[in-house]
């Protein structure tokens, strides 16, 4: 159901390339940039001649359409700062194996709970800027964000965490 955009994949590579780009030998868009689709990164998007979707990066997203049945039991929507540690499979196999599972006071561990330890575990100690992940299934929906600069702002050496339920 997922496709990574990577500057080094093919539809990518040549739409970077046609942008007066390059991909590094670490996979960074002109030695800068891990992605090639990316909301704000307009140091990318400066070429006059190419509309916004053909520029080095992009924000033009991949729309697929999936008809949902009772075999699929959860989505993730994650950032690349996830993606980056963990592939799809690892993430999926990760929160399977904590859904059912009780905390200390025997109840089921919510997602948030499962989430938070999902992003712990892909947080470099000495990480920068944001990772975000979502993850849906039935009623319950879940989004958290750490930001280290929005807990460095606030005086917190230590990520600031948010989780909001609906």
């Amino acid at each position: 159901m997922s496709y990574d955009h990577k500057p080094e994949g093919e539809v990518e590579l040549a739409c970077i390339k046609n942008a007066g780009g390059k991909v590094t030998m670490d996979g960074l868009v002109n030695g800068g940039l891990n992605l090639s689709r990316a909301i704000g990164d307009h140091f990318y998007e400066r070429n006059k001649n190419l509309p916004p979707e053909e520029q080095m990066t992009s924000a033009l997203p991949d729309i697929k359409v999936l008809t949902l049945t009772g075999n699929h039991k959860s989505m993730v929507i994650a950032c690349d700062g996830i993606w980056n540690v963990m592939s799809s499979q690892e993430v999926i196999d990760f929160i399977q194996s904590k859904i059912g599972q009780r905390d200390e006071n025997r109840e089921l561990r919510l997602f948030s709970s499962i989430v938070e330890e999902l992003l712990d575990h892909c947080l470099a100690p000495d990480t920068s800027g944001d990772t975000a992940l979502q993850l849906e299934s039935g009623k319950q929906k879940l989004v958290e964000e750490l930001s280290t600069e929005e807990a460095e702002a606030n005086g917190n050496s230590d990520n600031k965490k948010k989780a909001k339920q609906d």
